[in-house]
């Protein structure tokens, strides 16, 4: 049950309800909402608390992190995934699915009630993320900036699982910071990425936006919000590189619709 990290106590004490997870793995800055939310719902579940630091070297941690608080002390019963990890040498006992099997509950937006868990299989994820890279045209050595949530649909399969179904390097970022990105697509050379109109926007209104910065996007998609022509053209007249529009609901694993590209218009003619 993938949830946004910026969820209130209130909103996560629904999901806790309406899902009953065994586990629940939550970030340290968001564990004070999952406590409070925990404790109106009454449920056992068993919570692991990570860091955005964990694992990391002290060279590589992002300055960005550093405005994290450090370590608290935890509520009693739960525990630090460092710790939890098992040691060098030890795997896990596996467990056997089967493609009809649900990987994920996801989420839908709410926009007409109480949000909904849509059941996806771990089928629905594997054709969802082929079809991701069939449309997107995906190989190892694409770049795959994920502009998506990762507690979204989109963010899980159009690039967790389609980044693992093509082999193409995946790029993330903390937030969607408008400089944060122009650098990192600058920097990891990123050809591809799927996000909603509003981040492009954000980009071209940005003072440090360049095209020569974006040389190597040229594979770019939206959805998740109407699309205006204006703001495309607008793309395309700074960049030389189209918008395609897609569509897809949380209960279609992401992908139902899909614009052609202009190879694939010209083929059609």
């Amino acid at each position: 049950m993938p949830l946004s990290p910026m969820l209130t106590s209130r909103e996560v004490f629904h999901y806790l309800k309406d899902g009953e997870p065994a586990a629940v793995l939550v970030g340290q800055v968001q564990a004070p909402a999952l406590y409070s939310a925990l404790t109106d719902w009454g449920g056992n579940s068993m919570v692991a608390v990570t860091d955005a630091r964990d694992f990391l070297h002290d060279a590589e941690r992002p300055a960005l992190l550093e405005g994290i608080p450090s370590e608290s002390e935890l509520p009693a019963g739960w525990h630090r995934l460092d710790e939890m990890i098992s040691p060098a040498g030890r795997r896990p006992g596996r467990k056997e699915f089967f493609d009809a099997d649900t990987a994920l509950v996801t989420y839908t937006s709410g926009t007409t009630g109480q949000p909904k868990g849509a059941l996806n299989s771990h089928a629905n994820v594997a054709f969802s993320a082929e079809v991701y890279r069939r449309w997107l045209a995906l190989c190892p050595d694409d770049v795959l900036f994920a502009a998506a949530p990762f507690s979204h649909v989109t963010g899980l399969v159009g690039h967790i699982a389609a980044a693992f179904m093509s082999g193409a390097a995946m790029v993330m970022c903390y937030r969607f910071e408008p400089a944060t990105v122009l650098e990192l697509l600058e920097r990891r050379g990123c050809t591809t990425t799927i996000a909603a109109i509003t981040a492009y926007i954000s980009l071209l209104n940005h003072p440090s936006f360049v095209p020569s910065r974006l040389a190597a996007l040229k594979k770019v998609f939206s959805g998740g919000a109407p699309v205006a022509p204006a703001v495309v053209d607008r793309w395309e007249a700074a960049t030389g590189v189209y918008i395609h529009n897609a569509y897809g609901l949380t209960e279609t694993t992401s992908p139902s619709h899909w614009c052609r590209s202009a190879v694939e218009r010209r083929l059609m003619k």
